[in-house]
């Protein structure tokens, strides 16, 4: 295969799989990194992030190449699964589109920006680490020529309730997990368990009460989400927002939150 062969087949491609690809043209890594540095000279290729490079497709403008960001997540470290509102786009259940792409790896790395997107690194909870249980209800989709691994629609319900920053707000959230017509509740409550968090088991129940009828939540799961709620009362956000106390699952919701006001917003 020519260069331009390889091209055509890896529009977004590593510096591991570029060199996989030299190792029989050049005599060293430095003289493929080399050919790497002219050709994103000569606007071919475009730099995304540190050992990450994406085709210029002939005649464009290297300024706006066109990347996919769910497989930049999957290209940037080999152990990423697209999760929280990003997983949300990805399934088809984003009420809008955002500019942050998160995703779940083990790896300590700091977030990362390309044209207007930033790419967001998050590590696991601990009490998912500790059960080596971090990479559950996560599948493995086809996004044209690649592999993407994404967060199941009952982990991501959940992991957006725990994580309501990184998907997009109380609004956004709401709306979005709304929009699913189904959700395998006992794969929820499963993964409730192995997270370990009253207040997100607490999040989840209301959420999941809130929308029992259109979601056709059985009452028998939310008696199983009931029994993980906190103790004693906790605030649903970590900012500690004023509000009511809801007292089946020890929740203080805001206001906004309890009786969804912006729904007469459209």
């Amino acid at each position: 295969m020519e260069t331009e062969g390889f091209f055509a087949q890896n529009t977004l491609f590593t510096r591991d799989e570029w060199l996989a690809f030299r190792q029989n043209r050049e005599t060293t890594q430095s003289s493929a990194d080399q050919l790497l540095k002219y050709y994103v000279a000569k606007k071919r290729l475009v730099r995304v992030r540190k050992e990450l490079y994406a085709v210029v497709a002939p005649g464009s403008d290297a300024a706006f190449v066109d990347v996919d960001p769910f497989v930049v997540c999957m290209k940037v470290v080999p152990d990423a699964v697209v999760a929280y509102h990003a997983a949300l786009e990805f399934h088809g259940h984003a009420y809008s589109l955002h500019q942050e792409f998160a995703f779940l790896t083990e790896k300590h790395m700091a977030s990362f920006h390309f044209q207007d997107i930033k790419f967001r690194p998050v590590q696991p909870s601990k009490a998912l680490l500790r059960q080596n249980a971090w990479q559950m209800e996560t599948l493995n989709r086809e996004r044209g020529m690649q592999i993407v691994r994404v967060t199941s629609l009952e982990r991501t319900l959940v992991d957006c309730l725990d994580r309501v920053d990184l998907a997009g707000g109380w609004e956004e959230v709401w709306r979005s997990l709304a929009s699913s017509s189904y959700y395998e509740m006992d794969r929820v409550v499963t993964y409730v368990g192995k997270l370990g968090n009253a207040t997100t088991a607490a999040k989840v129940g209301f959420f999941l009460e809130q929308n029992q009828e259109a979601l056709r939540v059985p009452d028998s799961i939310l008696q199983e989400l009931e029994r993980l709620r906190p103790r004693q009362k906790h605030y649903i956000d970590s900012i500690r927002t004023p509000g009511k106390l809801v007292s089946r699952w020890n929740l203080i919701v805001p206001p906004e939150v309890l009786n969804q006001t912006w729904g007469a917003v459209l």
